[in-house]
């Protein structure tokens, strides 16, 4: 038992929020802590701040919230109507873009959630094209 999650919400905006994330450590510990994270999160985003905001916010929760919680993050905001995806991470690896035989994004900065109980994260943007791939 771990505390690895994923998930993926339409938005009323109807954007979709991507989220990838890894609770420290195993056991019901780090799965209880994956809970509390997965929904904090997916309620945070109803909010329709951006990436970096809501892993700001998720670092409060990790930090006061949630018992001893350290985890990574990777969030993403997706517009299917511009095809704009927008960014932000927390000590977790960063998406991978495959565009024409090339995989690349830059290495935004991140702390690890829960670390201090203040904390700001850099949002990076891009635009897909159809033929694209991502990996979280």
């Amino acid at each position: 038992m771990g505390g690895d999650w994923y998930d993926a919400v339409v938005l009323p905006s109807k954007q979709i929020r991507l989220c990838v994330g890894d609770v420290a450590g195993h056991g019901i510990k780090a799965a209880t802590g994956m809970v509390v994270l997965r929904n904090a999160m997916r309620g945070l985003a109803i909010t329709g701040a951006g990436p970096g905001r809501l892993l700001s916010w998720l670092n409060v929760v990790a930090h006061h919230l949630a018992e001893q919680v350290t985890a990574t993050a990777v969030c993403g905001l997706y517009d299917p109507e511009t095809r704009i995806l927008r960014w932000a991470r927390a000590g977790h690896l960063p998406p991978v873009l495959v565009r024409g035989g090339a995989a690349t994004l830059p290495m935004l900065g991140g702390l690890l959630l829960g670390a201090l109980a203040q904390a700001e994260y850099e949002e990076g943007e891009v635009q897909l094209d159809p033929a694209d791939t991502l990996l979280l």
